[in-house]
């Protein structure tokens, strides 16, 4: 897991998540998608009032990529 650092720009409806280690970017545009990645975090979408910082707890940035988010996030809930 590393370090990243998430927002979203409400103009265009847009999750962005950066990975600090590689400076990758990944852009979230589904609403479904943004409401459970932030949800994972304790969050709510209306609560994302600027930058947060967190470990990449969904393996977003893992080397096996992305693979389906729900799967992924279902996954670590069990463990």
């Amino acid at each position: 897991m590393g370090q990243i650092k998430f927002w979203i720009d409400e103009a265009n409806k847009t999750l962005y998540i950066l990975h600090l280690k590689t400076n990758h970017v990944r852009k979230v545009r589904s609403p479904r998608e943004i409401k459970e990645f932030v949800s994972a975090y304790g969050l709510t979408v209306e609560d994302m009032r600027g930058v947060e910082y967190g470990e990449d707890i969904l393996n977003y940035f893992d080397k096996r990529g992305r693979g389906t988010f729900l799967g992924r996030w279902l996954r670590k809930l069990k463990v």
